[in-house]
């Protein structure tokens, strides 16, 4: 599981998308659900899961920021899972997830 880009940077109050690009191996052709969840809890973020369909090699996981979410580094994991021969498999991928602090905007007549 691999992210384009590495990771996401997004202005507080704005949304941005984190796309994930799926290896399949050894004929594995089934779906690839991903959860996404922040590794410490962050007001005003909300994240939402993917489900790469069966044969297709990405995902799209939306990242959405408030105005209260905070700036700075933070992390989120994402969380596949994947059902091969009867048998689940999960894997896990820390991904970067930068806040920035929503501009300021100009109020000048």
């Amino acid at each position: 599981m691999a992210t384009d880009p590495a990771g996401v940077a997004v202005e507080a109050g704005r949304a941005a998308d984190l796309k994930i690009a799926v290896e399949r191996k050894y004929g594995f052709t089934g779906p690839v659900t991903i959860e996404a969840v922040s590794a410490s809890p962050l007001e005003g973020l909300a994240l939402t899961a993917a489900t790469v369909a069966p044969e297709a090699s990405e995902g799209v996981v939306s990242v959405t920021t408030t105005d209260a979410t905070p700036p700075g580094n933070h992390t989120v994991t994402l969380k596949g899972k994947v059902s091969f021969f009867d048998r689940e498999v999960a894997f896990e991928r820390q991904v970067p997830l930068i806040v920035s602090a929503r501009a300021q905007e100009s109020t000048q007549p």
